[in-house]
């Protein structure tokens, strides 16, 4: 019944998120359409004109004017567009459409913050789209630009140079410079570790939460490499005993020990709810025995609409 349930309810979640996600994507545009009303004319290469003349600048219809597809806009766009119009060409060189769609659905660093260490670089690792392409990650520390990239699911890297605890800011946006998402987030980065003998965990990520199929994926440092891992998922939960009293407790739900696999994706309907929290307990032990133990937390929600 439990299972019939979970996948009734993940299956009215399905429905709910192609809805969200047809309402908020935008359909596919017309290039040479600058001025959004569905067309191709004259109307479109004039606005390319007084946009290099600085008469009339686009705003947000840049990539419909970019029709020979150089990423930049040039009278070559607007004569371009004259010879399609003229039917001397019948297509764009950039090609009839484009598509507008931009989500920042998540950055997952390295070491968890309180887990950064002064001196060893921390990555940033950046997921989603911003098209049209290509899309630009930028990594801000403490208001300060400290790295970029280029492309979707791209890595931004910094390393701390003190103790502290720093405003950490990841932006995403499109070719043109219209954002997908601004991540913000106070990363407090301490001391380095003094006994490096002994494993050290440095981020213990949880993702694909919105599908009722969390995948727990840690990293460690340090101690003797060839690490084995133990997972353990608890769920708390509360009844009435005899007495009808309410009784609080906590269930292991979920458990792999001593395997090699530094990531586990749990696919089980019977594990895993929507709206319920979970405690996740890792060990990590070393080839020399010892061991590094970290405890975090996960809910399952429905993917929010964009």
């Amino acid at each position: 019944m439990k299972k019939l349930l979970a996948i009734l309810l993940t299956m009215l979640m399905l429905l709910s998120t192609v809805a969200i996600t047809a309402n908020a994507a935008i359909p596919p545009q017309l290039y040479g359409d600058v001025d959004y009303d569905q067309d191709v004319n004259i109307m479109d290469a004039t606005a390319v004109q007084q946009h290099l003349a600085n008469i009339n600048i686009l705003r947000g219809t840049e990539e419909a004017a970019d029709v020979d597809g150089d990423c930049k806009i040039t009278i070559i766009d607007a004569t371009t567009i004259q010879l399609y119009l003229a039917n001397v060409i019948t297509e764009f060189p950039a090609g009839k459409y484009y598509f507008l769609d931009k989500r920042l659905e998540d950055v997952v660093p390295s070491f968890l913050s309180g887990k950064a260490l002064v001196g060893v670089p921390v990555d940033f690792e950046v997921y989603g789209y911003a098209s049209p392409d290509p899309s630009k990650a930028r990594l801000y520390v403490n208001n300060e630009l400290v790295d970029t990239a280029i492309g979707e699911d791209s890595t931004l890297t910094y390393t701390f140079p003190q103790v502290g605890v720093y405003e950490v800011s990841v932006s995403l946006t499109d070719k043109w410079g219209y954002y997908a998402g601004v991540w913000t987030t106070e990363y407090e980065v301490v001391e380095p570790v003094a006994d490096t003998t002994k494993p050290y965990i440095s981020n213990i990520a949880i993702t694909g939460t919105h599908y009722l199929e969390p995948t727990i994926t840690v990293s460690a440092i340090y101690g003797s490499s060839d690490y084995t891992y133990s997972y353990y998922i608890t769920e708390e939960y509360k009844y009435y005993n005899e007495n009808n009293e309410l009784i609080t407790t906590s269930r292991i739900v979920y458990s792999k020990e001593n395997i090699k696999e530094n990531s586990i994706t749990i696919e089980d309907y019977d594990i895993i709810e929507y709206f319920a929290f979970y405690d996740v307990k890792v060990v990590v032990t070393d080839s020399n025995g010892n061991t590094a133990e970290e405890t975090t937390s996960f809910r399952c929600e429905p993917i929010p609409p964009a």
